[in-house]
């Protein structure tokens, strides 16, 4: 896939997370959760505002259409 989203807040660290990470695909996720534990948004995730939509859209359009945020994504998350 091109991209993977986590739509949802997560109570644990998140199985998807890791598969993108591993696999080299950028992931998309809210500001919330245990994933910013771990991770720094806009290193190794693009994140958005987990109440709205249209947070998630603009996101997930973001690194859909600009080359260099989704290689800088897939960069980071490999160094996790």
């Amino acid at each position: 896939s091109d991209v993977v989203v986590m739509a949802g807040a997560q109570k644990g660290f998140g199985r998807s997370a890791i598969e993108a990470f591993s696999v080299g695909t950028p992931l998309v996720a809210p500001f919330e959760g245990s994933l910013t534990e771990v991770a720094v948004p806009g290193v190794h995730y693009q994140p958005f505002d987990g109440t709205t939509a249209g947070s998630l859209a603009t996101s997930l359009e973001q690194v859909l259409i600009d080359d260099v945020l989704a290689a800088r994504l897939v960069r980071g998350g490999s160094l996790l």
